[in-house]
């Protein structure tokens, strides 16, 4: 995992004289342009090199923490990552069923490919949400045996029951019997 390119000021100034003061940069945690990361300096003594005690740096936007303890840099660092989730609007898909209709007969609606039925499916429409028309969507259900049809884009009912209607199995069955 290498250092984020995208950091700000602060965090390239201070990789820069970690740089020149040899002192070595791991990083841990990243989230965007924040991280955790491991820092450790080696030193020379007795012609062998040896590092100084880990110290745990913890950016946050363009503002650093230091600390010794690996313990606390990791609570500090899950606090910073739940109050993000906190704060991250949840995406759901909100539907709301508008309304349940009866499919008029003279529109052809094939019956139900599960249980056979050619009364009970129905034309269900709801919105994804409740800004506009655009957000309108139509499906069919079947109220004996609850198959859905839904593609999720059918804009009126019409083009719902057209897909209802599709049927590939149904056709390629009537033009393998056209070939015999």
């Amino acid at each position: 995992m290498g250092l984020p390119a995208m950091k700000g000021e602060q965090f390239r100034l201070w990789v820069k004289a970690c740089e020149e003061f040899g002192t070595e940069i791991w990083p841990l945690e990243t989230h965007g342009d924040d991280g955790l990361y491991l820092t450790r300096k080696p030193y020379m003594a007795q012609h062998r090199e040896y590092c100084t005690s880990p110290a745990y740096q913890i950016w946050i936007g363009d503002k650093r923490q230091v600390t010794m303890a690996r313990d606390e840099a990791y609570a500090i660092w899950r606090a910073h990552m739940e109050q993000i989730e906190k704060d991250q609007p949840k995406i759901v898909q909100f539907i709301s069923i508008r309304e349940i209709r009866e499919i008029p007969r003279d529109w052809d609606p094939k019956p139900c490919p599960f249980c056979g039925s050619l009364e009970a499916p129905h034309f269900f429409g709801y919105l994804l949400d409740t800004r506009g028309p655009m957000n309108e969507r139509w499906g069919v259900v079947c109220l004996d045996c609850m198959a859905t049809m839904n593609k999720g884009w059918c804009q009126n009912p019409r083009a719902a029951l057209d897909e209802w209607n599709n049927r590939p199995a149904e056709e390629e069955a009537e033009f393998m019997e056209m070939l015999k």
